[in-house]
């Protein structure tokens, strides 16, 4: 019996990890360039700053940017940054974006594989430790007990 509830923890905590990869992987996704999209470079038009209130700690300020940009077709698009920073950009200083030509307001930052947010460091990081301690699990429970039970030298 206290097999099988090892294995059945073993298991929702190996998929907990996983909800968490996937979510970090998804942060980090809506960082690079659109598959089928267009690549272009937006400047800082505006920095909305936003305070965040913590109970025990005193509040910290973030940095939001907004970005224009012209499209392909010479349309000129407006959009807020998903991902807020620590340190104010520059007002006029430029980034590389990506967009899809139907949806242009849905413009994202493309930060490459140096720019990983805090959401997708965390995620991801958490779920190598979660998928870790279920592996630990699952070998203890399982694994070393049946090596245990049939004889079987401990490895």
């Amino acid at each position: 019996m206290r097999t099988v509830i090892g294995v059945v923890l073993a298991v929702v905590i190996l998929c907990c990890g996983g909800g968490a990869l996937w979510v970090g992987l998804q942060a980090r996704v809506e960082q690079t360039a659109y598959p089928a999209g267009t690549t272009g470079t937006a400047r800082v038009v505006s920095v909305a700053e936003e305070l965040t209130a913590r109970s025990r700690k005193p509040a910290s300020t973030s940095y939001r940017p907004t970005y224009e940009f012209t499209t392909a077709s010479g349309r000129t698009v407006t959009f807020t940054d998903m991902a807020s920073a620590n340190q104010p950009p520059e007002i006029g200083s430029t980034v590389t974006i990506s967009y899809q030509e139907s949806s242009p307001e849905g413009a994202r930052v493309v930060r490459g594989w140096h720019g990983w947010t805090d959401v997708a460091v965390f995620w991801t990081f958490l779920a190598a430790l979660v998928i870790g301690v279920a592996g630990f699990g699952f070998y203890k429970v399982v694994i070393r007990r049946s090596r245990l039970g049939r004889g079987l030298p401990r490895p």
